[in-house]
């Protein structure tokens, strides 16, 4: 590889690390709900910072890639990578705002838990990054597939068995799916990065 592509490449596994430690900033808001009363509006505006934030990165991302033509096949993936990261950005954002619309000051203890777990797959992204040309990258991507589909299940039990009795309770479901949706972008994530060999 030519000495500008690897500076792209370089530069890209930078804000890669940028897009992870954002995810990580915005599960740990989340992660508040564990200490009612919060307040939905607070955690709005900060998670729709941090959205902006993402955005922002993914543009770079996606501007750096389409400068260099090195290596078109590898730019794919790492576009691919870009998006699932701004994705789960998108579906942590979703919560806050549904929070918001309906003035949830807590939320069950099931979903403090699915929001933990997806902190620890926010973290483990943010160690996976860093380990791309690790010798343990096989079990941070075990680990990391691990902790979604555990998130997953306890998402699905939470809307299998929790109906929508009231206004409040379906938009704690709808918090559930967005939760949801955000796990199994972690789970994609980690396929994502399991098949590239190193970024740089």
């Amino acid at each position: 590889m030519g000495s500008s592509g690897q500076s792209t490449l370089l530069q890209v596994q930078t804000l890669f690390a940028g897009a992870a430690a954002v995810i990580v900033d915005s599960a740990s808001i989340l992660t508040e709900f564990s200490d009612p009363p919060v307040d939905p509006g607070n955690i709005q505006r900060r998670l729709r910072i941090l959205e902006t934030d993402s955005a922002v990165i993914a543009r770079r991302i996606q501007d750096l890639l389409d400068a260099d033509q090195a290596d078109t096949s590898r730019h794919s993936e790492l576009s691919r990578l870009s998006y699932m990261l701004d994705l789960v950005i998108d579906h942590l954002g979703v919560v806050a705002d549904i929070a918001r619309m309906h003035d949830l000051i807590a939320v069950p203890d099931e979903l403090v838990d699915l929001i933990t777990i997806l902190l620890g797959c926010a973290q483990l992204t943010a160690v996976y990054i860093a380990a791309l040309r690790g010798r343990h990258r096989e079990l941070h991507c075990a680990t990391m597939r691990y902790r979604a589909e555990d998130g997953l299940r306890i998402g699905e039990e939470f809307l299998l068995h929790r109906p929508a009795r009231a206004y409040t309770e379906s938009a704690l479901l709808e918090i559930c799916g967005a939760l949801n949706r955000a796990a199994h972008s972690f789970h994609q994530v980690a396929d994502a990065l399991h098949t590239m060999d190193t970024l740089a």
